[in-house]
């Protein structure tokens, strides 16, 4: 009865190590992308401020491996627009509704309208990003902070109940 008793200790504390080492992975794998997102925003600036390339032709040049994973980089290159790539790899980001919200708002309308507006849309759009990509950054780490404490005191809480 004793050993049943230890086995279930290490499986509550591998369960809550577990648990805060997955959040940690989520968040960690969030910030890649709101990072990379501003990254391509900034290309998206260079590439049409300098060299007027047109929308189809954005993403090349551009590496990312987080984009890549989600399927945003390869949706690029096969896609009609960049609006309809965007909404092809959506479901497959790790962002926040309102991250998304705001990508998807400036994908959806970009390339509509005259080369000082669009450029115009790019700065604001990679501002509301990065004033979100500085509060997640800040959050990201109390809050994983607070998730692995957490997970410990309840698991040395239930452990506590089962002795």
């Amino acid at each position: 009865m004793r050993a049943v008793k230890y086995v279930g200790i290490l499986c509550v504390l591998l369960a809550a190590f577990l648990v805060s080492g997955e959040y940690r992975r989520r968040v960690k794998k969030r910030v890649s992308e709101c990072r990379e997102f501003l990254a391509f925003l900034s290309h998206m600036r260079v590439q049409v401020g300098c060299f007027l390339k047109p929308a189809k032709q954005l993403g090349e040049g551009f590496e990312s491996e987080s984009l890549t994973d989600a399927g945003f980089i390869q949706a690029l290159a096969t896609s009609d627009s960049i609006g309809q790539a965007f909404s092809l790899c959506e479901p497959r980001l790790s962002l926040s509704c309102e991250e998304k919200e705001v990508l998807s708002l400036f994908f959806s309308s970009f390339g509509e309208g005259y080369l000082d507006g669009q450029i115009k849309l790019i700065d604001a759009t990679h501002a509301r990003m990065e004033s979100l990509y500085a509060s997640l950054a800040s959050e990201s780490v109390k809050n994983t902070r607070l998730v692995a404490a957490i997970s410990v005191t309840a698991a040395i809480g239930l452990i506590i109940f089962v002795i």
